[in-house]
């Protein structure tokens, strides 16, 4: 959270531990080079060590996701997710090689 261009209750530290798990299904359709996927995912960290503003409790999302995948170029990923702490949402793209 953001007050006053100061960052509070982060998750921030010297020390990080995260993880996570992602289940996806990958789909090829017919006579197309690409394939799509549907994901699900939940993700875990948590900072030690931070400043005395900082949270040191574990932080986690759950979220879903499509993948879209090109031969020899890598894959697009696209996700929602949901922060089981602090209830927000954060949509999220990247690309994979």
């Amino acid at each position: 959270m953001i007050n006053d261009g100061v960052i509070r209750d982060a998750v921030f530290g010297r020390h990080v531990i995260n993880g996570g798990l992602e289940w996806r299904r990958w789909m090829q359709p017919a006579r197309k080079p690409v394939r799509l996927g549907p994901a699900v995912f939940m993700d875990v960290g948590r900072g030690f060590r931070g400043l005395d503003s900082s949270s040191e409790r574990w932080q986690s999302d759950v979220g879903a996701g499509f993948r879209l995948a090109i031969p020899g170029s890598g894959a697009l990923r696209v996700d929602i997710a949901h922060g089981l702490c602090d209830g927000r949402n954060a949509l999220s793209m990247g690309w994979t090689k």
